[in-house]
């Protein structure tokens, strides 16, 4: 019987070659470092710093910068120009500043138009309920405010200091004991009679109301 000879091995060059090629076949991406990012919905290139994340460096909707204060917004980010929209654009937490038409604004309670000094905002642009006059001196009142009709109400309808002038007045004496009749020891002009005063006078005794020139004469 003739012995067989045993199978000639590959060079060990042809065997590094053909290890070679599987490995540079191996459709199995290499691995990346995971490196810290935050998330960033808006795509603006600024990420919110309150979502942190470590992610592969270049993947879409993640950031290396933070400071966006609105994620959800591309138009607003520190990279933004500050305008007149009653919004923070630039996030440096200031609204409206240094735009050309910031102004005070002034609260009108009562909407006749009319704002009170003493409550006012900053804005560039309209709100509601304000308005850009501070000239009510009473804003809880529709019916006050300047250039409104002077009533005879007891109160400065329009705003110019004085109360229920120029509107026809007479004279109310006091009538202490209620009687309907006045002592004229004790009287007031104005366009309404104030509480206990009354249109007619001559009463003898104010203090007594069974007396007056109202009663008849009793023995």
């Amino acid at each position: 019987m003739t012995p067989r000879k045993p199978p000639e091995r590959l060079p060990s060059l042809l065997a590094f070659s053909l290890l070679a090629f599987c490995a540079c076949d191996d459709p199995t991406p290499s691995p990346c470092l995971p490196q810290p990012h935050l998330v960033d919905a808006d795509g603006d290139g600024f990420g919110d710093d309150q979502r942190p994340m470590e992610v592969c460096a270049g993947l879409p909707g993640f950031a290396r910068v933070g400071g966006d204060c609105d994620d959800s917004d591309a138009t607003r980010s520190p990279a933004a120009l500050e305008v007149c929209d009653d919004l923070d654009n630039d996030c440096d937490s200031a609204m409206d500043e240094d735009t050309p038409t910031l102004a005070r604004r002034y609260q009108d309670e009562d909407e006749d138009g009319f704002g009170d000094a003493a409550t006012f905002i900053v804005s560039c642009s309209p709100r509601r309920g304000y308005v850009e006059n501070s000239e009510d001196c009473d804003d809880t009142a529709a019916s006050v405010s300047p250039g409104a009709e002077e009533l005879c109400d007891g109160l400065d309808n329009d705003c110019d200091g004085a109360i229920d002038e120029a509107l026809p007045s007479q004279l109310w004496f006091v009538d202490a004991d209620g009687d309907g009749v006045g002592s004229e020891a004790l009287s007031v002009e104005s366009c309404r009679p104030p509480e206990g005063f009354v249109a007619a006078a001559g009463d003898c005794d104010d203090n007594d109301p069974a007396r007056s020139p109202e009663h008849p004469e009793i023995c």
